[in-house]
């Protein structure tokens, strides 16, 4: 079970409880985690289990899935299978990439997170825009 109010402005927030979640061994969840990843601070690293049930959590309240795509390391092509699978974690083997800083990637992920672009990142578009490195 999920407790939240309706993502309608900067003062909303998703709390995430335990409520009917199952879980294995192999599937922990840290729910602190999912709670930051569907409020748009995605942590550092989430497990699949995490990543599929705050996927879920945000299909639940109504999130589309270009923006869920956004908040969550995953493309919305995956985020259509994980739906269509029942929120199986094992869906998303071998399908997340996380983008790395200094590639046009990464440079993309600090855009969707409204961040400001790192150096690394900042030269890498100049790269591939330039690569041959001719005058501009």
């Amino acid at each position: 079970m999920t407790a939240a109010t309706r993502l309608a402005g900067p003062a909303t927030y998703i709390r995430v409880v335990a409520g009917d979640i199952t879980l294995d061994d192999a599937n922990d969840i840290d729910l602190i985690a999912v709670e930051r990843a569907v409020n748009n601070e995605v942590p550092e690293s989430l497990t699949d289990a995490e990543l599929a049930y705050a996927a879920r959590i945000l299909h639940e309240h109504d999130i589309s899935r270009a923006e869920t795509a956004r908040r969550l390391p995953v493309s919305a092509d995956t985020l259509k299978k994980l739906q269509e699978e029942g929120w199986d974690p094992q869906v998303l083997d071998g399908r997340r990439d996380q983008p790395v800083c200094g590639t046009m990637a990464g440079r993309m992920q600090h855009v969707r997170r409204g961040e400001q672009i790192c150096d690394d990142c900042a030269l890498a578009r100049i790269h591939t825009a330039n690569p041959a490195g001719a005058a501009v």
